[in-house]
């Protein structure tokens, strides 16, 4: 049995009413939708979830993807020391591929748009949403 993504028609109506959907919280909770990248949403809402948790992280707005997202198709990416560390050493210590084979998953990660910072920081979440910041100005 094929399951509810499975043909463009059910696709396309999904995309719409997830536009519709998104587009009514835009609405309810910032004033203008850039605010949704740059700003904070309203401090009252009828739920009372802003008024309960005044954590920004808290206003999410979560999207599944009905297939998996290639890890090397991406426009930016950040981590912190440890993790680029660790990056750089099983690069450095997988083995060479014969010649003729595909590159590695790592290697492909690696050779896409380099991080947003070579060495890693700790505040590789901050540094992640100034680049959105600065794409949603662009």
């Amino acid at each position: 049995m094929p399951n509810a993504f499975s043909t463009e028609r059910n696709r396309r109506f999904l995309w719409i009413f997830w536009r519709d959907v998104f587009a009514k919280i835009l609405a309810a909770y910032f004033d203008v939708p850039v605010d949704y990248w740059t700003g904070r949403p309203r401090p009252w809402d009828q739920e009372g979830l802003y008024e309960l948790n005044d954590d920004w992280r808290a206003w999410t707005f979560e999207v599944r993807f009905s297939e998996g997202q290639a890890i090397d198709a991406r426009a930016a990416w950040c981590g912190d020391e440890s993790i680029m560390a660790m990056l750089r050493r099983m690069q450095d210590e997988q083995e060479d591929a014969p010649p003729g084979d595909p590159p590695t998953a790592l290697d492909r990660f690696l050779a896409g748009p380099p991080a947003l910072e070579a060495a890693g920081t700790p505040e590789f979440c901050r540094r992640v949403e100034e680049w959105v910041r600065e794409e949603v100005k662009a």
